[in-house]
């Protein structure tokens, strides 16, 4: 065989091999990372929305100001709407099958982030502002 021929072959393959471990196969921390921000992110969008229900039940606060023109049954929905689009059984399956989560892994970690953050927003201003200020009707 030609020495030339072999060196091609050779770094060919090496160069197969490395777009594979760089763009194709997605890191496994990267899938178990996501899946673990899943998994907290739904358990916390749980508990701010029974946490932000009980406040409105107690203190018949359902069309009170939560924040930034929302009321606290506006908030509540959109909670409870993230729970079923963003935190749904779809999104987890796509999350957990590694075959398929490199293509979404990226797009649905940002959302998971974006959400997050969102929650820890409604969480402290409930918890600095509106649990120990007067309540007023939107």
């Amino acid at each position: 065989m030609d020495l030339n021929l072999f060196l091609t072959i050779v770094a060919t393959v090496i160069a197969v091999i490395t777009f594979y471990y760089t763009y194709a196969k997605q890191p496994k921390e990267d899938v178990n990372f996501s899946l673990q921000q899943f998994e907290r992110g739904k358990e916390f969008n749980e508990k701010l929305i029974e946490k932000l229900t009980k406040f409105a039940y107690s203190n018949n606060a359902h069309n009170a100001h939560l924040m930034q023109g929302v009321t606290f049954k506006q908030g509540i929905d959109l909670l409870t709407r993230a729970l079923s689009e963003i935190y749904n059984d779809t999104n987890y399956a796509l999350l957990k099958n590694k075959a398929t989560a490199g293509k979404s892994l990226d797009y649905l970690t940002k959302i998971l982030t974006n959400n997050y953050e969102n929650m820890i927003q409604v969480d402290t201003i409930f918890e600095l502002y509106v649990k120990n200020h007067p309540l007023t009707n939107a």
